[in-house]
């Protein structure tokens, strides 16, 4: 029997072709299982292979990986469909084909065909908590939605982030989430803000350095800083309240809200000369003999003073 298995969501595909493959183990014995790369394989000996009976096992399972169709695949396919019915298990693992093409006909008429997208109303908060939740971890909802934002939002990423994370504790907070997972880049900006805004220069300051250092750009990071200085700008220059400046301008609730004590804390006198200052040094980090880390390093410091008053 063949089944076809395409699709964007990995995680599922993933999690899916490695029951098939721990129960026919079970079934079948460690050796009745064969995992082949087609890039690392020619498609000639893949087909002599699937079509063989094997001496250690009465039937076998091929897990066939296949990262691209070309015309070599293509006619690898064909024979297969053609060759029909085969005594083994197979499963191609398809990692994208034509939506028009004749071979995805082929393939939904003569496989099993099964398709692993993504959901658009996939809610990573409410998968977060059902996955830590499922493997006896516990994890609160501002947690959750504090490890979506600033970690990821891909379900292949979260799974591997929380894996490390229960693995560290059961209990799975904000601190952890700190000290063992990769922040965004957005994350760390904000972590940088949350710094600078707190009167603490030096953390400020050791974190945009290992931003430097995973090698993000100057001109991102200081554009995610503009960003966010910008949507303080909004807060202090507004009446309205966080839900209704979201709905007037479109920004999300939750970034203005996290922005809405840093507002609270400068003046707007101070915050246009943050603005001037910051749009200073991007303009001059475009020179060659301009120290473009140490003058932003610099303005940490002194917007930190803005924030102490």
């Amino acid at each position: 029997m063949i089944t076809t298995i395409t699709g964007n969501d990995y995680f599922e595909l993933k999690k899916y072709v490695s029951k098939i493959e721990s129960d026919f183990i079970k079934e079948n014995g460690d050796l009745s299982v064969f995992k082949i790369f087609i890039d690392d394989d020619n498609p000639v000996n893949v087909l002599d292979k699937i079509t063989t009976s094997s001496l250690f096992s009465s039937i076998n399972l091929y897990l066939i990986y296949i990262p691209i169709i070309n015309i070599e695949i293509t006619d690898f396919l064909d024979k297969l469909l053609v060759n029909q019915p085969i005594a083994n298990e197979v499963f191609l693992i398809i990692d994208k084909i034509n939506d028009k093409s004749k071979l995805l006909k082929d393939l939904k008429s003569k496989t099993n065909f099964l398709t692993f997208d993504l959901n658009k109303n996939f809610n990573a908060v409410n998968w977060i908590l059902q996955y830590v939740k499922s493997n006896s971890g516990d994890i609160e909802l501002n947690t959750a939605k504090y490890l979506k934002d600033n970690v990821s939002k891909n379900k292949q990423q979260l799974s591997k982030e929380i894996d490390k994370l229960l693995a560290y504790n059961q209990k799975i907070t904000i601190d952890s989430i700190n000290l063992l997972c990769d922040l965004s880049l957005d994350a760390n900006v904000f972590n940088m803000i949350r710094a600078i805004f707190n009167s603490k220069p030096k953390e400020a300051i050791d974190t945009y350095r290992v931003l430097r250092l995973l090698n993000e750009p100057f001109l991102k990071i200081v554009a995610t800083l503009t960003w966010a200085i910008y949507m303080i700008s909004i807060i202090k220059s507004s009446n309205k309240n966080i839900s209704e400046l979201s709905k007037q301008t479109k920004l999300n609730t939750n970034s203005l809200s996290s922005f809405k004590n840093f507002s609270d804390k400068i003046s707007k006198q101070d915050l246009r000369k943050i603005t001037s200052k910051l749009l200073e040094i991007e303009n001059k980090s475009k020179s060659t003999n301009f120290d473009a880390d140490q003058a932003i390093e610099l303005f940490f410091v002194e917007v930190s003073r803005y924030g102490s008053n």
